[in-house]
């Protein structure tokens, strides 16, 4: 009968434990490229004119205050396939009109159109304007999502969040 002295079982032990911290090593080196390789990114297109354009979007909400806005801005960006999102806004307009679009995919439009010119067509005092917002609710089956501004000499700010 053989008996194991100290060394021997230390030995097994710290190769145990060697393979097992290789093991999380690898584990972790994959979840560092699968976060990597996400692609969280806001892309920028810009069809129009305008005084001033401050943007302070980002990939989960779109934020521009505008002066003179004519044409159109439109951000781009890709979730998972087969996705329903709400999309929450406020915007202010206190001159000309704007007409915001989700589009899905490339050019084909979705159901769901905010048309805010026609929201805030009542004429009012600056002094007076205030802020107004709603939601909705839009699926698209290719993950590729395109918000538009389309603008016709506007003033004003809008915020999206999703």
């Amino acid at each position: 009968m053989k008996y194991l002295n100290l060394y021997e079982v230390m030995v097994n032990m710290n190769k145990i434990i060697n393979v097992r911290r290789s093991i999380i090593y690898v584990l972790i080196i994959i979840l560092l490229i699968l976060t990597a390789c996400a692609n969280k990114d806001l892309a920028y297109e810009s069809n129009s004119t305008y005084n001033e354009l401050i943007d302070k979007s980002d990939y989960d909400n779109l934020s521009v205050d505008f002066a003179g806005l004519t044409g159109e801005e439109i951000r781009t960006f890709k979730t998972s396939y087969n996705k329903e999102i709400s999309f929450n806004y406020t915007y202010l307009v206190t001159e000309g009109s704007l007409n915001v679009q989700i589009r899905n995919g490339e050019e084909e439009y979705t159901k769901a159109k905010r048309n805010i010119a026609n929201e805030s067509e009542v004429e009012i005092e600056a002094i007076e304007i205030g802020e107004f917002g709603s939601s909705m609710n839009v699926h698209s089956d290719d993950g590729i999502w395109k918000i538009v501004l389309i603008g016709e000499n506007s003033d004003g700010k809008i915020d999206i969040l999703w």
